[in-house]
This record gives structure tokens, C-alpha cells and sequence, in this order.
């Protein structure tokens, strides 16, 4: 969908330069962040690509930084070709609509199937967020995915008894990549 900000890490970056980023065939705008980070922002497309598109930055408008593999981390090539080893994923936009079972136990551990729309793989990874509790969720379909829910947070009494509140029902949100969360819309 596109509006994302992307954080490009790197070094020797400064104020004072002219850096444009490349996303896909399109140059954005570029915001300095500090001599380590710069933000891309990702401009909206139509519909997803999948396989991903180039993102890229540059100091002189027309070579665009790749990020390749290598040794241990990953290096900078400056191309005019990039061959996209690490790309940007766009996703459809994601609305979560039921969650099946609607109950599990306090421990946690109960698979649970989101159910809603935006849910097609392109390589992005589905986050839901149980109060604040993370899970990684698999995807089923464009409209469902699944995962396991986490324990419900615990209170410990004075006198040192756990205690769990039950049936509690909290919120659930889902999120691809740890970018901004859909609530559930119920």
C-alpha cells in the first residue's frame, strides 16, 4: 500500500547532503535521521509485486546503493542495475475481521486462525499482539493466518500467589513487518 517508512542504516551520513532514495523505478524523498539512518518513504503503489522491489539510496542521483551479501554483514554496491537481493515487500492493505476460537487458556499455547483480508504472502512476516504480548503468525491464505496465543499476563498477590485474571477479553491487533497495527475489526 505504500506511505511506509523505511530506515536505511549505513554511515557518513550527514545534513548537509543530497541523498535520494529508490524504490521500485520511483525516487522519494529522503529524511536525515543522524550520520547512521536515514527514512525512505515508501511511495503507494497499486497492487503488491510479488518478488519485491528495489530500495536503494544515493549521493549523486544516479548510482543507487544495493545491499549484497558478504562476509558478515551486508555490503554496499553502487549500481545503475540494481539485481534486488534484498527487496521491499508491498502488501495489500491488512484488516483483521474474527478471531476462531474466540477463548483459549490463561497459560496460552491455543492456536488461533485471524481471519480477515491482506493476508497474501509476499514475503512479509504477520505479527499479532495480544495486549502486549508478540506472536509470529503463519499465513493460511489472503484471508486467514494462524498462531498461538500468548499467556495472559499474571498478577502476583501479597502473598506471593499468581493469579491470573480470567476471562479477560483483550484486544488483538495484527501487523506486518512491525509496521503500524490493525485492530481487530469486530
Amino acid at each position: 500500500t505504500g506511505d511506509t517508512n523505511v530506515t536505511v542504516l549505513g554511515s557518513g551520513f550527514s545534513p548537509n547532503m543530497n541523498i535520494w532514495c529508490k524504490v521500485g523505478t520511483q525516487i522519494v524523498k529522503t529524511r536525515y535521521v543522524d550520520d547512521t539512518r536515514i527514512i525512505c518513504q515508501v511511495p503507494p503503489i497499486d497492487e503488491a509485486v510479488v518478488g519485491g522491489v528495489f530500495v536503494g539510496f544515493s549521493t549523486n542521483g544516479a548510482d543507487y546503493c544495493e545491499l549484497v551479501p558478504g562476509g558478515l554483514d551486508n555490503e554496499c554496491l553502487f549500481t545503475s542495475t540494481p539485481e534486488l537481493h534484498f527487496p521491499f515487500f508491498y502488501h495489500d492493505p491488512i484488516y483483521a475481521s474474527d478471531i476462531l476460537p474466540p477463548s483459549g487458556i490463561l497459560e496460552g499455547g491455543t492456536e488461533v486462525v485471524i481471519v480477515g483480508s491482506g493476508f497474501s504472502a509476499y514475503g512479509q512476516r504477520f505479527i499479532a499482539h495480544f495486549l502486549e504480548a508478540q506472536v509470529t503468525c503463519e499465513t493460511i491464505d489472503s484471508t486467514s493466518i494462524r498462531c498461538l496465543s500468548p499467556a495472559i499476563p499474571s498478577v502476583t498477590d501479597l502473598a506471593g500467589v499468581e493469579k491470573y485474571i480470567p476471562d479477560v477479553a483483550v484486544p488483538v491487533r495484527v501487523t506486518a513487518n512491525g509496521q503500524p497495527f490493525t485492530p481487530l475489526q469486530t
